[in-house]
């Protein structure tokens, strides 16, 4: 198993995540050491718009093709929003 080392400069990461219940993105922010969360910061929640979700249901009816683009492209811009 690797070992972490900590470091001497904190670090603020973001996290964002959609699950599959196709409801929203959900994002954080938490600054670390590298092994413990010293402080959790704020956190967001973006619900998806009905049209958003009617996007990602095409999509998952495909593997590929222009409804799989079109969510992807959903995405993206609910990420950068959120």
């Amino acid at each position: 198993m690797k070992s972490f080392r900590k470091t001497c400069i904190p670090i603020v990461a973001l996290g964002a995540m959609s699950g599959t219940s196709l409801d929203g993105v959900d994002a954080a922010v938490l600054v670390t050491d590298g092994h413990d969360i010293t402080v959790f910061g704020p956190t967001q929640y973006r619900r998806y718009a009905d049209a958003e979700q009617t996007v990602f249901s095409a999509a998952l009816r495909h593997r590929s093709g222009p409804e799989v683009e079109a969510a992807a492209s959903v995405i993206d811009a609910v990420y950068a929003e959120a």
